[in-house]
């Protein structure tokens, strides 16, 4: 269902009636589409959504593919050390970017949780499977911790960890 042959894909089925299922790829469009239907986690005011935007563009120019590659390194047979260091320095930029916004912000568009730390949640949570550590990053290191221990996140983790067995 994804033009693009990946995961994640919605399929809204209470769309409105006669228009049929909105069908949806790509996180980042599918975080705005439940955040704009539900009235949460998108702020309406345009300057601090702006911020969210800019970190959603931020996760899928920046972060997101710098955590890809650290993965698709570390998963070759015989991974190349020079290629793991060059991924992980590249995931090191990106956290070095985050953690100063972080320094200014409780969450990373702002002082509201919003779809972007979902967005960035989403690859951070799994840093450890790349080797990768959040020790010399103080302030993801708080958001870390804060969001790690938020009851919809500790659902969707274990959930997501299930699927893997």
């Amino acid at each position: 269902m994804n033009p693009n042959a990946k995961v994640p894909v919605l399929i809204d089925h209470s769309s409105r009636p006669g228009e049929g299922d909105v069908i949806l790829s790509e996180s980042a469009a599918i975080l705005v589409y439940l955040a704009e239907k539900t009235g949460q986690l998108l702020p309406t005011d345009s300057a601090r959504r702006g911020k969210v935007f800019e970190q959603l563009f931020f996760h899928a120019s920046g972060l997101s593919p710098a955590f890809l590659q650290a993965f698709l390194v570390a998963m070759q047979s015989s991974p190349q050390p020079e290629a793991q260091a060059r991924a992980l320095a590249e995931v090191d930029r990106v956290l070095g970017v985050l953690d100063s916004g972080l320094e200014q912000h409780q969450y990373v568009a702002g002082d509201a949780y919003s779809i972007a730390d979902i967005a960035h949640f989403g690859w951070v949570w799994r840093h450890q499977a790349i080797n990768a550590s959040l020790d010399k990053f103080p302030f993801i290191t708080r958001w870390y911790g804060e969001l790690s221990a938020r009851p919809a996140v500790v659902t969707a983790v274990t959930k997501t960890l299930a699927l893997a067995q």
